[in-house]
């Protein structure tokens, strides 16, 4: 399968996926909440570093839907002088959802502290409802 076709495959899986992390520190909760829309792909793919390809400046989400529908291939990529800037990107970009699901993900190093005490995260994730507007918390932590 071609390698640029495996990540937009990938990255469908999460378009109806949100997650969301709380961070507790010094008595203190934040909320972090991620979700994705096919306009990203374009961004966390790094194809926006190639900028000498002109096919990658128009609207993100159509070129999102060129990928997935085998248009552009993996092959078209290595034409920019750009292309080792984002190959590492693309060749992990497969198991992005599994870097999110997995437990042993250490997401404590993401969070930078001052102090020896590391904050409390914890990650969970949903799959979107159609009848919950975005803006509106999807689960009650307990």
């Amino acid at each position: 399968m071609d390698k640029l076709l495996a990540c937009a495959m990938a990255y469908e899986h999460l378009l109806d996926t949100r997650y969301r992390f709380v961070i507790g520190r010094k008595g203190k909760i934040f909320e972090l909440e991620i979700s994705f829309d096919s306009s990203q792909f374009h961004h966390l793919t790094g194809l926006h570093k190639l900028r000498d390809l002109r096919i990658f400046r128009g609207d993100r989400s159509k070129i999102y839907q060129q990928i997935r529908s085998g248009n552009i291939p993996f092959d078209f990529l290595k034409k920019s002088r750009y292309f080792s800037s984002i190959q590492g990107r693309l060749e992990a970009f497969p198991h992005i959802e599994t870097f999110f699901d997995n437990d042993s993900t250490n997401f404590q190093n993401l969070i930078s502290t001052t102090r020896k005490d590391k904050p409390f995260i914890h990650c969970s994730k949903k799959k979107k409802q159609t009848k919950i507007p975005v803006s509106a918390p999807f689960y009650i932590i307990g």
